[in-house]
């Protein structure tokens, strides 16, 4: 990871990756404090319009949702219902323009601070986060068989193929956070172990409250929240549902902030200043943008597919496939990611703290820029990533132990799946793009 990120390009785009996410949940936590505002705390919510203008301050409340939108949940802030040419008929949901909300204002209030400091500190309220989740999934799936559940509500292949794949890839966007938790984590924390179970539950998980929310409710909005917190449901799921948006997404907020300012620091890319603005700021000044309409659909679904497909899968992947591929055997040249994994390792070993004389468990370990086996290769280049970090030995290990005498190939496929996945992707969201502009 570490001789990767040296390239600037690459840090870009893993910001544009941890920027896509921030927005996202910004805007999510953005529209679920306007709706508590505007349904329980004041009756309507307010927000400062600077486009179209004239500029100026409206107000949007309950009773500018259509009946039949709030019993669907599929009412967002500041969305109104604009007649057609032939009357109801062609009616359509139209938003604001370029507005800035109450709710988005008290939304930064709450949570830009904590995006300043750094994990460790936020600590405390990662965990208060994981109780709320694991006591809001059960809420969630007893207000879903409260509802009651039909089967044919949720086909094997649905209507909307083109956006799906591309959430789905956004809801496993994890990967980018890895590196910045390793490097925070206590030492006698396994890697593997937790990534294995946290990803095995979280997919569980997925297709729990996924299916039974789908079967509980004849149509879905692009926010499942949104449906949870109508008026259709009682009012304890509904504040529930508005609590899950704050303590769920609003928290996970300072922790983008935070890693997107770690790595353009780490990576050279900008100062601290920079980075702290870059980091902390940034997100706020654009999330506003995509608060009305469907923007944050649009943009879960492109940058899921463009930039965290390739950036938290074909990345990584491709790292994995170097590090148990790309071997200096006899006879075998690496190839040219290889000489850049040579080199790097090259630099380090003039740094006197690098110098395996002043470590006698390293010096024991064959140097990584001669000739060796490829089991020699691998093993000096795990010890030497792992060397004062508190990282795992190889990709190897995270395989499963059946799987890793055929680890070159496991990756390979691995490699070929991801790709031939994000491009299928790719294929139908243009395809869809195109007929919607036509």
């Amino acid at each position: 990871i570490q001789f990767a990120c040296t390239c600037g390009g690459v840090q870009v785009f893993f910001y544009l990756c941890l920027l896509s996410q921030n927005l996202a949940a910004i805007v999510d936590t953005a529209q679920t404090l306007d709706s508590l505002l505007a349904f329980f705390v004041l009756g309507e919510t307010y927000a400062l319009r600077l486009w179209p203008g004239p500029v100026g301050v409206e107000s949007w409340g309950a009773k500018d949702c259509p009946p039949g939108e709030q019993d669907r949940g599929d009412c967002v802030p500041f969305s109104y219902l604009v007649e057609g040419e032939t009357g109801d008929d062609d009616a359509s949901m139209q938003s604001s323009g370029l507005i800035l909300t109450l709710g988005y204002a008290l939304c930064a209030a709450f949570f830009f601070y904590p995006g300043l400091l750094n994990l460790e500190e936020n600590i405390v309220l990662q965990i208060f986060s994981f109780f709320c989740l694991a006591f809001l999934i059960f809420w969630f799936l007893g207000a879903f068989a409260m509802e009651g559940f039909d089967p044919s509500r949720v086909p094997a292949v649905g209507p909307a193929l083109h956006n799906c794949l591309g959430v789905v890839i956004f809801n496993f966007a994890f990967c980018v956070t890895i590196p910045s938790w390793v490097n925070e984590k206590k030492p006698e924390v396994g890697v593997n172990t937790v990534l294995w179970s946290s990803t095995v539950t979280s997919t569980l998980l997925y297709l729990l409250v996924g299916w039974a929310g789908g079967m509980a409710f004849d149509v879905c909005p692009d926010n499942m929240l949104e449906v949870l917190s109508s008026e259709a449901m009682p009012t304890p799921t509904r504040l529930v549902a508005l609590f899950f948006g704050l303590s769920i997404i609003g928290l996970g907020i300072p922790i983008f902030c935070i890693l997107m300012r770690y790595n353009l620091v780490a990576g050279k890319v900008c100062g601290p200043r920079a980075g702290e603005f870059l980091g902390g700021v940034a997100p706020w000044l654009l999330g506003w943008l995509l608060y009305t309409g469907h923007g944050c659909m649009e943009l879960l679904s492109w940058t899921g597919l463009v930039l965290n497909g390739f950036i938290d899968f074909v990345g990584p992947a491709l790292v994995a496939l170097v590090a148990v591929t790309v071997v200096g055997a006899e006879g075998r040249r690496p190839g040219s990611v290889g000489r850049l994994v040579e080199s790097y390792y090259a630099t380090t070993a003039s740094d006197p703290a690098s110098d395996p004389a002043s470590d006698p468990e390293a010096s024991a370990a064959p140097s990584p820029l001669r000739r060796q086996t490829s089991g020699e290769w691998v093993g000096a280049l795990s010890a030497s990533l792992c060397k004062d970090r508190r990282v795992e030995p190889t990709s190897v290990d995270a395989l499963p132990a059946c799987l890793r005498s055929r680890h070159a190939q496991v990756v390979t496929a691995l490699l070929v799946t991801i790709v031939l996945l994000v491009s299928c992707g790719l294929v139908l969201k243009i395809q869809e793009t195109i007929v919607e502009n036509t």
